[in-house]
């Protein structure tokens, strides 16, 4: 949806009738144009001078999200839960934290932190297990996600008398998307942490440097509106 006035276009006896006369109009100024996609993202309103809607913004990096489950990230908010559920399907969520130290250290189709130029899987670090493979439990018994359902893993761990699913995929559809069974890059993985490139790093990494006006220290904006990079939006 644009800052300019639709036409009005009308179907009669299968033929096409249009009206002119709103060409070259533009919506008024404050007229949504771009609805906010998720709640890390920033509806855009038309100005009242341009037909072109505003370029597409996006809250700053690292806002708290999803009831502080994870970050924004880039526009998103990409969650464990989320990303278990679009592979396995609905009921899906993240696996108990016994199945990520448990087979993500291992470096192998159970668990892993990626492949190196040889093919072979990556061992996870302890500090890294979150950001590897993304062991999931419920849902599906098979993964959902085409290119994903050639190699996956279902393993049921007994650790402390207490049991465990764990289930995992890996599998590139395209050459321009990452493996889906690896933890996405955003997630958050630790407080004040988040995955990037199966790594656990300090989400300020990623915070464009600068604030917004506030008269209280601790509330960006005076708590007031959301922030992107250095732009306030009340």
């Amino acid at each position: 949806m644009g800052c300019n006035m639709s036409l009005k276009i009308h179907f009669l006896h299968s033929q096409l009738e249009f009206y002119p006369e709103n060409l070259g109009s533009l919506r008024r100024s404050g007229h949504q144009c771009r609805p906010a996609a998720t709640e890390c993202d920033i509806p855009e309103f038309c100005d009242g001078q341009d037909g072109q809607c505003p370029v597409d913004l996006f809250k700053k990096n690292g806002a708290s999200c999803k009831n502080g489950v994870g970050y924004c990230f880039h526009g998103g908010c990409p969650t464990p839960d989320d990303q278990c559920e679009y592979l396995w399907g609905f009921g899906a969520m993240q696996s108990e934290y016994q199945c990520f130290q448990q087979f993500n250290t291992q470096g192998s189709l159970n668990g892993h932190c990626g492949a190196d130029n040889q093919g072979g899987f990556i061992k996870c670090t302890e500090e890294n297990i979150k950001c590897g493979s993304l062991q999931c439990q419920r849902g599906s018994r098979t993964p959902m996600i085409a290119g994903n359902d050639k190699q996956y893993t279902r393993t049921i761990v007994s650790i402390g008398g207490q049991e465990y699913e764990c289930k995992v995929t890996s599998g590139t559809i395209t050459a321009e998307i990452p493996d889906l069974g690896l933890v996405m890059d955003g997630t958050k993985c630790a407080e004040e942490k988040i995955c990037v490139n199966q790594t656990c790093v300090n989400v300020d990494l990623f915070v464009e440097p600068g604030s917004c006006p506030t008269n209280n220290v601790a509330l960006p904006c005076s708590g007031h509106g959301v922030s992107n990079k250095n732009i306030v939006i009340c």
